[in-house]
């Protein structure tokens, strides 16, 4: 018999529209001989008590949510030395992670995945700012992206869902004043009157955009898009360009294993990871290569 931890995000806007049929996936998981114990998510995340309980003598852990609640899982599991695989369900308002690896909340595709087993070692992206140190799965972004983050309103994000940032997004093209970064790279090269930065673990970037495609989750190393826009409207078309893979004098493509950024005029500028503004500037961003394991799709 498996045995799991099923975490599960009441308010994931999938679960709250009924997209996900909880009832049906448990009685499947049942009729397989998988052992559940169900977990509910608060409103400020995982009880960590009830995560760790008796985790020794679970087999995976499977959650269903969004990026978010993957994060935070992944970030205690992290901090508290546990490392068992994961089966992330795709229940969020964006969802980034299902676009990467064709995941599915589908309950008979589910169980094959719990079934068939394949576990698969990936890198765990890392930040380390004054508040601590944060983990990442999918994405960092400093710049326009974590401020159009920061400044989304979470009830209008339970209305719409990923719309929301959209209007964050047109909103910060008319009142967002770039904040002239700065960045130390591996090598100590400097970089300096950067724009917005984009670092990534995986190819797609705030949904289905495939930003990065040449990025790979096990290769031990970080993907990243510097921006030198003069302006808002610039960077919009420079973003375009990525997403058409035309690459501009305006746009530097590099890859990375760490990398430093400041900024040269508000020292407490957010940042944002798996799409949560989690803390400011200064940050040292870098990679923990196969730390984490899932359970994927064959």
């Amino acid at each position: 018999m498996l045995s799991i931890k099923f975490i599960i995000n009441p308010v994931a806007g999938k679960i709250q529209s009924d997209t996900i049929d909880i009832k049906s996936l448990l009685k499947k998981m049942s009729d397989n001989n998988i052992l559940a114990e169900i977990i509910f998510t608060k409103k400020y995340g995982i009880d960590k008590e009830m995560l760790f309980s008796n985790i020794e003598n679970k087999d995976a852990i499977v959650i269903c949510g969004g990026d978010g609640t993957l994060n935070n899982v992944i970030t205690y599991m992290i901090n508290y030395s546990i490392r068992k695989p994961i089966l992330f369900i795709p229940g969020g308002t964006v969802n980034v992670f299902h676009f990467e690896k064709k995941l599915s909340s589908n309950a008979d595709k589910i169980i094959k995945n719990l079934i068939t087993w394949n576990v698969i070692s990936t890198d765990i992206g890392y930040v380390k700012h004054n508040g601590g140190i944060n983990y990442f799965l999918l994405m960092l972004g400093v710049g326009f992206d974590s401020n159009s983050v920061h400044e989304a309103d979470l009830t209008l994000k339970k209305l719409l869902g990923k719309a929301t940032y959209l209007f964050s997004g047109i909103k910060n093209i008319i009142t967002y004043k770039p904040k002239q970064l700065i960045l130390k790279l591996e090598n100590g090269k400097i970089i300096e009157n950067v724009h917005s930065v984009i670092i990534s673990n995986g190819r797609f970037y705030g949904g289905n955009m495939e930003f990065f495609p040449n990025a790979n989750m096990h290769d031990g190393i970080l993907d990243m898009y510097i921006f030198n826009a003069g302006n808002n409207m610039m960077l919009l078309k420079n973003v375009i360009d990525v997403q058409f893979g035309n690459i501009n004098a305006k746009i530097k493509y590099k890859q990375i294993r760490s990398i430093e950024i400041f900024s040269k005029i508000n020292k407490d500028m957010p940042f944002q990871v798996d799409g949560e503004c989690v803390g400011k500037l200064p940050i040292k961003v870098g990679i923990l290569p196969k730390k984490m394991d899932f359970i994927l799709p064959l």
